[in-house]
């Protein structure tokens, strides 16, 4: 029974990997392809598994044009033989301009596309921003500081002599913070507050507030909080429920996925297909959905740009056996074959 159990768990590792490796062919087939070849390697049913992945993604109408920004990639499949007779498949790619523009994470500070640097040193004083659906910008602060605001966000900013206050009014945003001794930087969202003088973290108003600490430390208050003030290190999360008025809540350990956000690509190991959804139709007014919301309840194991909901379909199609309508305007359909 424990061998059984074993093969099984395997066998499911396998086919996770699978669909990974099936959505980064699909997204960028020549930055991948020597990785698939030596993750194959002359395992027969990691060829085997990853051909059936394949074949569930062209039925599904997954493969074809996949654009990222202003870029189009093309992918056709071939099967060919390797030298111990192990059939895999071979990509071949025609681009068309450029796939990335560059990702600088320092300081949590992002170039892609769709965002839109602002710098300068007249931000002192008080000044209020706000993103689109589908946009994000980074915020030079005139203190070094910088904030990462993500689509659909709005801030506004005070600084004076003796503090830096911030209040996020929707949405996410990721800050920056440029240590200063004596000027603390304080971020509000709702009823909470976070204190810092050096450090970088996110805070999102999607349900409730939730603070999540990347580097640094933090003194977190929570609403109806007279005096307990809870410390945040690097790699933990706190979530302010907003059906729950008093107390604070303890820290929790956050997933790594949760900060990938600023660069567009996250990766969601076992997490429900709604939740991927969800994630992705923030950054665009054509929305996903499931033509039968249950399927929403199965977990997937990707890699995706979540700002791309065309690709983001087409790969959860692909991990779902699922077919990609999208007649409906202003909607992607995730339907069964027929």
């Amino acid at each position: 029974m424990i061998g059984w159990l074993g093969r099984d768990a395997r066998r499911r590792r396998t086919e996770k990997q699978a669909y990974r490796w099936v959505g980064k062919m699909i997204a960028d087939p020549a930055s991948n392809e020597a990785g698939l070849r030596r993750w194959i390697g002359d395992d027969e049913e990691r060829a085997r598994i990853y051909n059936r992945a394949w074949q569930g993604a062209a039925k599904a109408g997954a493969l074809g044009g996949v654009v990222y920004g202003d870029a189009r990639v093309r992918a056709a499949h071939r099967s060919i033989e390797h030298t111990r007779k192990v059939p895999y498949l071979w990509l071949t790619t025609v681009t068309v301009g450029l796939m990335l523009l560059g990702i600088a994470l320092t300081f949590g500070i992002s170039l892609l596309f769709g965002e839109h640097p602002v710098a300068g040193s007249s931000l002192n004083g008080d000044r209020s921003y706000a993103t689109a659906t589908g946009e994000v910008r980074t915020l030079a602060l005139a203190d070094g500081s910088s904030i990462v605001l993500d689509t659909h966000s709005a801030v506004d900013i005070h600084f004076d002599g003796e503090t830096r206050k911030v209040t996020l009014t929707r949405g996410r945003a990721r800050f920056a913070v440029a240590h200063e001794a004596e000027r603390p930087f304080i971020v509000s969202a709702r009823d909470a507050t976070v204190t810092a003088r050096g450090t970088v973290f996110d805070v999102d108003t999607f349900q409730g507030v939730r603070i999540a600490l990347i580097e640094g430390a933090v003194d977190v208050r929570g609403p109806g909080v007279v005096q307990a003030v809870l410390r945040l290190f690097p790699g933990q999360q706190v979530w302010f429920n907003p059906a729950v008025r008093n107390g604070t809540p303890a820290a929790t350990r956050a997933r790594p996925s949760d900060a990938q956000w600023v660069n567009g690509m996250k990766t969601f190991d076992d997490v429900p297909a709604h939740e991927v959804i969800a994630e992705a139709n923030r950054y665009s007014e054509r929305q996903i959905v499931f033509e039968d919301p249950t399927m929403g309840d199965a977990e997937v194991f990707l890699d995706l740009h979540i700002r791309n909901t065309v690709d983001v379909a087409r790969n959860l199609a692909a991990y779902l056996h699922l077919a990609v309508d999208e007649s409906h305007p202003g909607q992607i359909v995730l339907r069964r074959p027929k």
